[in-house]
């Protein structure tokens, strides 16, 4: 349709310099030669029918004027002409103008596309599939129009994209590719275009494009859901399981995560049975602060970086089933499966930085070994009194134990020979639990809570005695400070001894 206009405008233009220069070309031009010998042939008809009564002129006599006219023509030049024009000239000057014009539309397009603004508005209001192919029809003519960039193109692929035509996203995309106007959201839509027509498989064009994406975006949430769900569904469980805790351990929406949690729990459950890890089961009881991390890793108590951390984004009150393994080790090469014996801590933060400890409140299980069947249950609250220990307690379920054996929760002054500081009494039955320690629960009356930190365990009594005994079961002894959250774990068998 342009190049008509342009014929159109090259023929217009033509025929109006031809006509401008028509009247310029050679021609004879009326001089004062020619104006003198008419008046003399005119005054000569006069004299021939004036009647001999004609008045004349005093001083001049007809004579006199011929004489003058006659004499003016004698001494007037030659009239001049205009310079010839050659008549290939107009047609010429047109082509060069319409050469212009043609060069002018292939560098910056036709001048009355529709601009993007407009379109990216009609985009937005579009409510039904007619409202689409309209807008797919003015990007189409925008692009073809030189006028094409990055946003029409997303938009057009995006507009594709809403109505499934995938094969259309695919076909655009390499347009796009072309061009040069492709970008990060276009080349989304290209492979979960792609990925639906293969099958929901990446084929190795597609890989391409998925590398590209992640070396920009290393978490990108969406190629992380179509990398899990085809590692799954080849049933290489430990890959999927790698692509899920990555994408749940950002920012997303409530039902990516409720889909993937439970795509999560099925590979899980698939792992190999060998598999070396622990389980990880925390109860989240109060969260005051919404928008709250949770962190679970495993450590030791050297105070090195965390061995292996599951993160966990917008939690709330509830049970959270984790798996700390290799497949989330913080440092490569450092393999949880490698260490006998570590702590877990369970943390819910303001901030999704693990290391970043402000406003934070954690607790802490005793010692574990990694192993396919080592389970752990925590309790963590966010709420902690600053005049109290929060302690959590729970019992390893590898170990037997009657539910009414009676549990004790010690607290004492480090190093200080006596009595305990402090004791509570709950049941086998209650566990997990968590409960506070505070100078409202200490073995004397008006007895200080001191600012130091206390040795806390706890012990389960298979006598009904807080007094230690054969076949008792006890937790790691763990050093905490009023304010601060602990977690204690019943594990250990104790021998007999006078220590209460």
């Amino acid at each position: 349709m342009i190049f008509l206009v342009f014929g159109f405008v090259l023929a217009i233009v033509g025929y109006w310099i031809h006509l401008d220069t028509k009247y310029r070309q050679q021609r004879n031009r009326w001089t004062r030669k020619d104006a003198n010998l008419l008046i003399h042939e005119e005054r000569k008809s006069e004299q021939l029918m004036d009647q001999p009564t004609s008045e004349r002129d005093e001083g001049e006599s007809p004579s006199d004027i011929d004489l003058i006219l006659l004499d003016d023509v004698e001494s007037a030049g030659v009239g001049y002409t205009t310079t010839p024009t050659h008549t290939w000239f107009p047609y010429a000057s047109a082509a060069v103008l319409a050469v212009f014009a043609l060069g002018g539309y292939l560098i910056w397009g036709d001048p009355f596309a529709m601009r993007m603004e407009r379109i990216q508005e009609q985009f937005q209001n579009a409510t039904t599939e007619e409202d689409l192919d309209e807008i797919i029809r003015l990007l189409q003519a925008r692009n073809s129009s030189k006028h094409g960039d990055i946003a029409s193109a997303n938009y057009l692929i995006s507009a594709y994209s809403i109505k499934e035509d995938y094969e259309s996203v695919v076909r655009e995309h390499k347009l796009a590719e072309q061009r040069g106007t492709n970008s990060l959201d276009s080349d989304v839509d290209r492979v979960r275009a792609a990925f639906d027509l293969d099958g929901q498989r990446v084929s190795d064009e597609t890989q391409v494009i998925v590398d590209r994406i992640l070396s920009q975006v290393p978490d990108h949430p969406m190629i992380l859901q179509l990398m899990a769900i085809q590692a799954y569904t080849l049933v290489d469980y430990p890959k999927a399981r790698e692509y899920l805790e990555r994408l749940l351990r950002q920012p997303v929406g409530s039902r990516v995560v409720a889909l993937f949690e439970q795509l999560l729990t099925e590979t899980i459950k698939n792992l190999d049975e060998n598999h070396v890890g622990i389980h990880v089961k925390v109860h989240i009881e109060e969260l005051v602060t919404p928008h709250q991390w949770l962190y679970v890793f495993a450590q030791l108590d050297d105070g090195s970086p965390p061995i292996a951390v599951v993160r966990r984004a917008n939690v709330g009150p509830g049970t959270y089933s984790l798996l700390l393994d290799d497949i989330v080790s913080m440092v490569p090469g450092r393999h949880l499966s490698s260490f006998d014996r570590v702590v877990i801590v369970a943390r819910i933060s303001p901030s999704s930085n693990v290391a970043d400890i402000d406003g934070a409140s954690q607790i802490q299980s005793g010692w574990v070994s990694p192993s396919p069947n080592t389970s752990v249950s925590l309790r963590l609250s966010e709420n902690v009194a600053v005049d109290s220990i929060a302690v959590t307690v729970a019992l390893d379920p590898g170990l037997k134990v009657e539910n009414d054996w009676p549990v004790f929760v010690i607290g004492r002054r480090v190093g200080t020979p006596g009595p305990p500081l402090v004791v509570k009494r709950v049941l086998v039955s209650d566990l997990p639990i968590s409960l506070t320690l505070s100078a409202n629960d200490t073995m004397l009356p008006d007895s200080e809570f001191p600012k130091e930190a206390i040795e806390v365990f706890a012990r389960a009594s298979s006598t009904g005695s807080a007094t230690r005994s054969e076949n008792d079961i006890e937790s790691q002894k763990v050093q905490a400070k009023i304010g601060q959250s602990i977690g204690l774990r019943l594990d250990q068998l104790v021998e007999p001894s006078g220590e209460p």
